[in-house]
């Protein structure tokens, strides 16, 4: 051992002997270390971990590209999308199918030559850098842009393209189709040799993680499938004779990035570190490798659409830290239909004000050395290495997908993380968090109906992997909400009945203001009453159908029973308690409680009720 490692270690042993001092016999792993979906710990604190190289390399030594959506329909808002984009400091562009798995309800629906020439116009020239992202009709699209160019006369040689084909995302699809897995394999290697006629040296294949996020998957589960379908695109490429130094050159990668800054720029890293494991089991000199990202589809949220603009920089800073070549940010109003042009300029401008402003983008794998993503990295790749071997095993990943382990072990995740959203262990700012009632309106060019599914806590059931978004329960709540908002004339009330000092009350007043806002309740609020009967008068008075009593547990202890029984006498269907009711519930409930909110409690189940209670009031009063 070093000098340096002893002094670190002993620095090390005296920071954790402060730490178990201040934690007064409190466990510390239990207080300070958090786990992701993976089970791997995350830590308070790492020593500086020693690394030979940065490793997180790009493949050109310069920042990330900045590359845009173009998923109009309208062939003539397209073009203008794309000479705006590429006027206002884009690099490249991405062509959404209506079909792609990433098209979230909106796309291209026309991919024929003359449609696909007349939205890039003149761009289609030496120096564009362009993703095709067509889903089914990939093959299609490509025939396309051949045609395009070969009656154009010009090279590939100078044209960055990405033909961006999946054929494995099929056999995920919610009607995956395990047949046209081979069939689209054998059209895209035909399409090879036309290819290389126009000088072409980009990418055919595509191995896409998006899809496995956007379904629920963990780090490592994205990781595992992403690189489970670049062995399964390697296999089919040599099965046709081209060598496995030229089969590898033919794919690119593809991951989601969303807000958890820590663990995906380790995802980012361990992509690159896992695929150099393959590559070396190949007997390949690791290269390296065309990464892709976007910020992920499961964080955007409809409600105080706002806030996904912040979450879509962290990510964006995540993926970019983490050695994306190149990185789409979804607009903030992605979730609520087709974005117009201030979503798509806010987008274009995240990225410029990273790498332009804060200079984010000049370093090669900055966290290199870092203990935290270091050992992060190395966790998630060791984690992501060992589902990929249980999909190989399962014989490749189109069988694994047949078989459905694949969506069995990506829904448990799902289940867990919405049941951790829903007991608010997994906030949702604007949403499950801090939602604002009063929050602006934004505006969309076409707006698309909400594409997923609901997903219940505890639900684990995938029969595909199909997108869910976080807050689509929260969300379905408040849309229920807004319903019974039109049918009665005024949102339904939650009457916060505060007794009690202000400082017993207002800690768990906010609490409660935000567990019922949060699923579309108004909040009857008020600055606590001198008496049982003020407050009782003031419940009958704010035309509230439930109330909620907050207070301290020694202010319960005195008046809950008491005040709980004075609104059911006054004709409050329905009572709640803001706190653990302890070994009081039994006398609780006996005066006319029936819920108890705290800390960690579903913040689904309950409002559902509620609102289904008041739904049901709605119909009897209108008999």
């Amino acid at each position: 051992m070093t000098i340096a490692d002893t002094k670190q270690a002993a620095l090390q042993e005296e920071w954790r002997a402060r730490v178990d001092k201040v934690l007064k016999g409190a466990d510390f792993e239990a207080k300070l270390v958090s786990r992701s979906f993976d089970g791997v710990p995350v830590g308070p604190l790492y020593p500086a971990a020693l690394s030979e190289s940065p490793r997180a390399i790009r493949m050109r030594h310069s920042r990330w590209g900045i590359f845009q959506r173009i998923d109009h329909a309208d062939l003539d808002a397209a073009h203008a999308a794309v000479q705006t984009d590429l006027g206002q400091g884009a690099d490249g562009l991405v062509l959404v199918g209506a079909h792609a798995p990433g098209a979230f309800g909106v796309g291209i629906t026309d991919l024929s030559a003359s449609s696909i020439e007349r939205i890039l116009g003149d761009v289609l020239a030496p120096g564009l850098s362009l993703r095709l992202e067509t889903g089914p009709e990939g093959i299609a699209a490509a025939l396309a842009l051949r045609e395009i160019v070969a009656r154009h006369g010009f090279s590939l040689a100078r044209v960055t393209l990405d033909l961006g084909i999946d054929p494995l995302a099929e056999a995920a699809a919610p009607k995956g189709d395990g047949s046209a897995v081979d069939r689209m394999f054998e059209a895209a290697l035909a399409l090879l040799p036309e290819f290389e006629s126009l000088d072409f040296s980009g990418r055919v294949f595509l191995a896409d993680g998006r899809p496995a996020h956007a379904a629920g998957a963990s780090e490592a589960q994205e990781l595992a499938f992403t690189i489970a379908k670049a062995v399964a695109i390697l296999r089919a490429i040599e099965a046709k004779d081209h060598s496995l130094e030229k089969a590898r050159g033919l794919i690119s990668f593809a991951l989601a990035a969303d807000s958890d800054l820590i663990l995906t720029l380790a995802k980012f890293r361990a992509l690159r570190r896992l695929w150099a494991r393959v590559e070396s089991a190949c007997g390949l000199e690791p290269a390296p490798i065309l990464v892709h990202g976007e910020t992920a589809w499961r964080m955007m949220t409809r409600r105080d659409p706002f806030n996904n603009v912040l979450r879509a920089t962290t990510a964006a800073l995540a993926a970019g830290l983490g050695g994306a070549d190149s990185l789409t940010i979804l607009p903030f109003t992605q979730a609520l239909g087709l974005p117009d042009e201030l979503a798509r300029r806010i987008a274009r401008n995240t990225h410029l004000i990273l790498l332009e402003e804060a200079r984010l983008g000049w370093v090669d794998d900055p966290a290199a050395g870092s203990g935290a993503f270091e050992s992060l990295t190395e966790s998630l790749a060791e984690k992501a290495w060992t589902l990929f071997r249980d999909i190989e095993a399962a014989g490749g990943l189109a069988a694994a997908l047949a078989g459905g382990s694949v969506q069995s072990m990506i829904g448990k995740t799902r289940a867990d993380r919405a049941l951790a959203a829903a007991k608010r262990r997994l906030p949702i700012i604007g949403t499950s968090a801090f939602p604002n009632p009063e929050e602006l309106p934004v505006g969309v060019l076409t707006p698309v109906s909400d594409l997923e599914p609901v997903t219940s806590p505890g639900e684990t059931s995938v029969a595909s992997l199909s997108p869910v978004r976080l807050s689509a329960s929260f969300e379905s709540l408040y849309a229920f909400a807004d319903e019974l908002t039109q049918r009665a004339g005024k949102r339904p009330a939650i009457f916060l009945a505060n007794f009690g000092k202000r400082s017993d009350f207002a800690p768990r007043a906010a609490f409660a203001q935000n567990f019922f806002a949060s699923a579309g309740f108004a909040i009857a609020e008020n600055e606590g009453f001198a008496s049982e009967e003020a407050l009782v008068a003031a419940y009958q008075e704010s035309g509230a159908f439930a109330a909620c009593l907050c207070s301290s547990d020694a202010a319960y202890g005195e008046q809950a029973a008491s005040v709980a029984k004075g609104l059911a006498a006054a004709g409050c269907r329905h009572i709640i308690l803001a706190g653990k009711p302890g070994d009081a519930e039994a006398a609780y409930r006996d005066a006319g409680i029936e819920f108890f909110i705290f800390a960690g409690c579903d913040g689904l189940a309950y409002p559902a009720i509620l609102l289904k209670n008041r739904a049901e009031t709605l119909t009897e009063a209108a008999r």
